[in-house]
């Protein structure tokens, strides 16, 4: 009996700490899950966060170009100059 029962014990014994190790490896990937989601969360908040800057990139350069576009109004050119000084000559 002894030949019978002694085989089934050892195979036992085998799954049991295959079984341990399957449940370590669970509660890691658990955990991973956990950091994974928290990276997730934390890049979707910098992209939201870039799409932002962008968007403040883009209004800036607008502004900068509208900007720079009245000064060019503003500042007289040098034929206009000379053509103002020759007239109140």
């Amino acid at each position: 009996m002894l030949q019978v029962v002694a085989p089934k014990q050892a195979k036992l014994a085998a799954a049991n700490a295959e079984f341990s190790q399957l449940q370590v490896q669970l509660v890691q990937l658990a955990l991973k899950k956990e950091m994974l989601a928290g990276v997730q969360a934390k890049l979707a908040k910098l992209q939201e966060q870039l799409e932002d800057m962008n968007r403040k990139k883009m209004m800036l350069e607008a502004e900068v170009e509208n900007c720079q576009k009245v000064s060019l109004r503003c500042v007289p050119s040098k034929e206009s100059i000379t053509i103002h000084a020759k007239s109140k000559v």
